[in-house]
């Protein structure tokens, strides 16, 4: 019974051996078969909810990248660049003694002999001045010979050559005796003169036709008058004639074929030497008319005013 005992207790402690062993080589299969854990990425793909989004504040809009500005960008500019006026060496040939001209037409003197230079005084139609001397300056319709009307030692005054001469002029263009209103236009003076029953009236400087352009010389009669009005041109675009669109005040249709007194508002010379190729102040040109007389707003208002349909026009 004892010896049955024995092999009952061994025969357990041999059992639970083997069972220790059984359990203790399960628990290390199970470590081994574990997988590796998962290795942190190294990319840049960042986890989304380890770095939240920033919000820009309502207050503070987000900032637009400003391109940043060319050369021509960073320039400044303070406005138009006047036109300087010109510098130049005036060398005065001195008369011998003072001689005595007339003024053609209204003619501005100035400090330099250039139409930029500042303007002193205007001389009135047939005005007398004693001339000094003569200098080269701007070239205008007629050369560029300026008169000295001042002398050594004494402030500088010239009139451009073109706008005197040593006869004494006519300034009532030679008369007429129409009754009732004519207008005399004189293309070598490039002067009108209007007349009432024989009596001068009223004197005006006016710009003609080009050489290539001439106004006609004949006597005609206004039969149309508008103010205002616009003229269009007759030669098409690409021609040296063609001009855009143009609006006149007032405009007296003296020949058919568009041949008017107006006013020219663009102009900035009238009388000797309008009429043919000139400089004008800041390095422009201009010529004559289209054919047409032209003049300034304030004369051609006046003469608008005065001659009725009918008025006589003659083109000497």
């Amino acid at each position: 019974m004892k010896k049955h005992q024995k092999l009952s207790i061994f025969s357990t402690l041999v059992l639970f051996l083997i069972l220790s062993i059984m359990l203790t080589a399960c628990s290390s299969g199970t470590a081994n078969s574990a997988p590796a854990p998962t290795a942190t990425p190294t990319s840049n793909n960042i986890d989304k909810t380890s770095s939240p989004a920033v919000t820009p504040s309502p207050t503070t809009p987000a900032a637009t990248p400003t391109p940043s500005p060319t050369p021509q960008q960073q320039i400044t500019k303070t406005g138009p660049t006047p036109t300087p006026v010109p510098t130049r060496t005036v060398t005065v040939i001195w008369n011998s003694a003072p001689t005595t001209m007339y003024a053609t037409g209204w003619s501005n003197v100035r400090n330099i002999p250039d139409t930029a230079g500042t303007l002193l005084r205007t001389l009135a139609p047939a005005a007398q001045v004693t001339v000094y001397g003569k200098a080269e300056g701007q070239a205008l319709g007629n050369g560029s010979i300026w008169y000295r009307l001042s002398g050594k030692g004494s402030s500088p005054q010239y009139v451009y050559g073109g706008l005197v001469t040593t006869q004494k002029p006519v300034i009532d263009g030679g008369g007429t005796n129409l009754p009732g209103k004519v207008i005399k236009v004189s293309l070598a003076q490039q002067k009108l003169y209007a007349y009432n029953n024989g009596q001068i009236v009223f004197s005006a400087l006016v710009a003609t036709g080009r050489p290539e352009l001439p106004t006609p010389a004949g006597t005609y009669h206004i039969f149309v008058k508008q103010s205002p009005t616009t003229f269009y041109s007759p030669w098409p675009e690409g021609s040296p004639y063609y001009y855009p669109p143009t609006h006149i005040n007032y405009a007296m249709e003296f020949k058919e074929g568009g041949f008017f007194l107006h006013d020219a508002t663009w102009r900035y010379a009238f009388g000797p030497g309008s009429n043919v190729p000139h400089s004008v102040p800041g390095g422009g040109t201009e010529t004559g008319t289209h054919g047409c007389v032209t003049m300034t707003l304030a004369n051609a208002a006046w003469l608008y005013q005065w001659a009725p349909i009918g008025t006589t026009v003659i083109i000497y």
